[in-house]
């Protein structure tokens, strides 16, 4: 192949790091739109990032991510883990998920149905969505997947936020832990936190600049808000942190 050929392609190639012309759509009411818009954005990368890097700290050899979805999470981990497996039950989550991360390995079906045992397992903002009969259950589940020693990371929303729609219940770290710990009396509470605090100014910059009847967005300005909510609010209280992230270790029997 030409050499001019092949760059080309290599350049066509790096434009599939996502999918750019599903962006712009038609929307239900058949109007044309040139974005797609995630008003919590900022939250969202906030608490992603503080469990990536409290997984990394960790050292681990092996990762799994029960509730993995698009595979966002497990794929940001990066070759440093060599094996890495996410699981869901919705087909066309893995889908994508398949598709954004081809270094990783997805399953679609209940985690339990898998045989291995894992470093770290994870559900990040998972719990919450379990029926109340559930999720006795479903911890086991998770625990039944960490190898002896290892440890589960779990993420869910605070009790800050109003509850959700689709939701079961939110979490004050009191409420997880106990959950937890009835699901697996023997193990240990490693760490507990609020993660991620809006200040006023904040949920004020995010209403004026995406809404329903505009986006704007100035990239110095953007820079400079994700940098100050990283640096100065990543970390919250039981009154102004928006998510719980709980660190439980498998006993080594």
């Amino acid at each position: 192949m030409p050499e001019n050929n092949s760059k080309k392609l290599k350049i066509q190639e790096a434009q599939y790091e996502f999918p750019y012309h599903y962006i712009p759509h038609f929307t239900s009411a058949d109007t044309a739109t040139r974005h797609r818009l995630l008003g919590w954005g900022f939250e969202y990368l906030c608490y992603q990032r503080h469990i990536r890097e409290t997984v990394l700290q960790m050292e681990a050899e092996s990762v799994l991510e029960v509730g993995c979805g698009d595979g966002y999470f497990i794929g940001s981990l990066g070759e440093q883990i060599p094996r890495r497996v996410g699981a869901d039950f919705s087909e066309k989550a893995i889908g994508f998920a398949r598709a954004f991360n081809p270094d990783v390995r997805f399953y679609a079906g209940d985690a339990a149905e898998l045989d291995e045992e894992f470093d770290v397992v994870c559900a990040i903002e998972v719990l919450e969505h379990i029926p109340d009969e559930e999720v006795m259950r479903f911890l086991r589940v998770l625990f039944d997947r960490v190898r002896p020693g290892g440890n589960l990371v779990i993420s869910v929303p605070s009790v800050v936020l109003p509850l959700h729609k689709k939701h079961f219940r939110h979490y004050t770290s009191g409420m997880l832990r106990k959950q937890v710990l009835e699901a697996s009396p023997t193990a240990e509470v490693v760490n507990e936190s609020y993660v991620c605090r809006i200040p006023r100014w904040m949920a004020f910059y995010n209403r004026l600049t995406a809404n329903r009847h505009w986006l704007f967005d100035i990239h110095v300005m953007s820079d400079w808000v994700w940098r100050r909510l990283w640096r100065k609010h990543r970390v919250g209280d039981e009154n102004t942190g928006r998510h719980v992230v709980g660190v439980f270790r498998k006993a080594d029997l």
